[in-house]
C-alpha cells in the first residue's frame, strides 16, 4: 500500500474520531480495535501498554472529576457528574482510538516512508513559501540518525565505565556528560558524517562475522 494513501486514510480516520460524538459507536469501535490488537500477531501493536494505560487513566480521571453537571456520586470533596462521566469516557476512548490507529499505521508503513509521504502530500505548500521539503528532509534524517546515536552512546558508555574506576552515580554521570555532548554536537553539525560512519561499520561487521 502506498504510504500517501496510508497517511491520507489516517487523516480521515482522525477527523472521523473527533466528529463522532455517540459514545456507543466510539465504545464499539474501541472494543473492535482492542480485540484486533490482541489477536493480530504484531509485536508493534503490543508495545508501550503500561505508559498508554497510565496516560488513558490520567485523561479519564482528569475529565471525570472536573466537569460540572448532574451529580451521580459524591465522595468527600470528589464529585462525579453525568456530564463528567460522558466526557471522560469519550475523550479517553478517542485518545485510545488515535493511538491504536497510529500503531496500525506503523504496521503498513515505516516511519521514514510515512514522513516522506507527508512531505510529498504537503509539497504544494512550498509555493506559499513554507519550507516543507527542508522540514521533512530534516525529520527523515533525524529518524535515521537517532538509532545510530543511541547505539553509539550505549557503546561509548560501556567502554568508558569499564575503563573508569569511578563507581558512584555522580561519577558515572560525569563520565556520561564528557562524551555525550561531543556526540550530540557532531550529529547536529554534521549528521551526514554519522550516517556515513554507520554505513562503513555495517560492512565491516558483516565481514567479521563471515570470516
Amino acid at each position: 500500500m502506498l504510504p500517501e494513501l496510508c497517511i491520507i486514510g489516517y487523516i480521515f480516520y482522525t477527523v472521523a474520531v473527533f466528529i463522532i460524538a455517540d459514545l456507543k459507536i466510539i465504545l464499539v469501535a474501541s472494543a473492535l480495535l482492542f480485540i484486533l490488537m490482541i489477536i493480530l500477531p504484531y509485536r508493534k501493536l503490543k508495545t508501550g501498554v503500561v505508559p498508554i494505560a497510565l496516560f488513558l487513566s490520567v485523561t479519564f480521571l482528569s475529565n471525570l472529576l472536573f466537569n460540572p453537571g448532574r451529580i451521580l456520586y459524591k465522595i468527600g470533596p470528589l464529585v462525579i457528574t453525568e456530564e463528567g462521566m460522558y466526557m471522560a469516557s469519550v475523550r479517553a476512548l478517542r485518545v485510545f482510538l488515535l493511538i491504536a490507529g497510529a500503531k496500525f499505521l506503523t504496521i503498513v508503513t515505516t516511519l521514514e516512508d510515512a514522513i516522506n509521504a507527508m512531505g510529498r502530500i504537503l509539497s504544494p505548500l512550498e509555493k506559499m513559501g513554507l519550507p516543507v521539503k527542508s522540514f521533512f528532509d530534516t525529520m527523515a534524517l533525524s529518524v535515521k540518525i537517532l538509532p545510530i546515536i543511541s547505539k553509539k552512546i550505549s557503546e561509548e558508555y560501556n567502554v568508558r565505565i569499564e575503563s573508569s574506576e569511578k563507581k558512584g552515580i555522580r561519577d558515572k554521570a560525569a563520565v556520561v556528560f564528557r562524551f555525550l555532548l561531543p556526540i550530540f554536537f557532531e550529529s547536529i553539525n554534521n549528521p551526514e558524517s554519522v550516517l556515513k560512519e554507520s554505513g562503513k561499520a555495517c560492512p565491516e561487521s558483516g565481514n567479521n562475522k563471515s570470516g
